[in-house]
């Protein structure tokens, strides 16, 4: 009997909550779901679900089970990428949770890098500004901005985006234009909704630095709103230089404050699993790094470079 096939099944279910979407999931009908579970509870001779109006349950022996298979199904990736990696090749599913100003602007280059090296790798892109917890969903790494988050998880800092504020010249014509970080309390300030709704800002100027904090009632989601609410003169915001660079060239918007430096954001990578990279996301990282470096306005660290192997670029 193939009990890692069964166990496969078991987390299916746990993880999408139902029959149905574990049967999905592992490409067979609910009833061979059904059947699987059940064959796997007389194998171990213990019941390890239950069925309710809300969704499924672990009974006690379900969770040991569960905690096992993701064992096992960790074990049987592992060992797959070590005989792939006998040969060079990269292969097998690598599961990613990014936001969506980063899906957006910067991982398409990733993605077609990805594609062309290692063409039998399987990146599934998952995409919300939610900090979703990653051994539970089933994710191998995330990419988060800001900050790491709560949940499990083993994060690092790997580079870091600079910022520029931003509006347009009628915007400031008709509310006047700030030379102090100060004089921002009269502006709107147009948040972007990717976590924490963002209370203040810091800058630097020399060995001096400032906090203001922010006014605005007006908060978007993705790239796109952001920038269009900005160029229809609603207020100001804070930008990653590679995302306006071509608007400030035009003269569609200006910098304020040029004299002072708004504190970068840290970029980081969580891990769902500690101990050295596997093959799949030395590749992604590698391929992730590297885009960051072609792109203006973000940096690097020499650990980082370090960690994924890119010491001799």
């Amino acid at each position: 009997m193939d009990h890692l096939g069964l166990y496969h099944t078991l987390v299916a279910a746990v993880r999408g909550g139902s029959l149905s979407a574990a049967a999905r999931a592992r490409s067979i009908t609910q009833p061979a779901v059904s059947q699987q579970i059940s064959a796997l509870e007389r194998a171990l001779g213990h019941s390890l679900i239950k069925r309710g109006r809300t969704g499924l349950s672990l009974t006690e022996a379900g969770q040991l089970a569960y905690d096992h298979a993701l064992g096992m199904i960790e074990a049987e990736g592992q060992f797959r990428d070590r005989l792939g990696a006998l040969n060079g090749q990269v292969s097998g599913q690598l599961r990613v949770t990014v936001n969506i100003f980063m899906s957006q602007t910067l991982m398409i280059p990733v993605l077609t890098s990805l594609r062309r090296d290692y063409p039998d790798l399987d990146v599934d892109l998952s995409v919300t500004d939610t900090l979703v917890d990653l051994a539970p969903a089933g994710l191998d790494l995330a990419l988060r901005v800001g900050g790491l988050g709560r949940g499990s998880g083993f994060g690092r800092k790997v580079a870091e985006i600079a910022q520029s504020l931003v509006a347009t010249p009628d915007y400031l014509a008709r509310h006047g234009t700030p030379h102090h970080p100060d004089e921002l309390r009269g502006l709107t300030f147009i948040d972007y909704r990717g976590g924490r709704r963002m209370s203040h800002l810091s800058f630097s100027s020399g060995a001096d630095s400032h906090t203001v904090a922010l006014q605005g009632n007006l908060t978007v989601q993705t790239p796109t709103l952001i920038l269009n609410t900005i160029l229809a003169h609603m207020g100001y915001s804070a930008a990653p230089h590679f995302y306006i660079e071509s608007h400030l060239a035009s003269g569609a918007l200006e910098p304020l404050l040029p004299g002072y430096r708004l504190k970068p954001k840290d970029i980081f990578i969580v891990r769902s699993r500690p101990g050295a990279l596997s093959p799949r996301e030395t590749a992604f990282l590698q391929a992730l790094l590297r885009a960051f470096d072609a792109t203006p306005g973000l940096s690097v660290t020499a650990a980082a470079r370090h960690w994924v192997g890119l010491t001799g670029d």
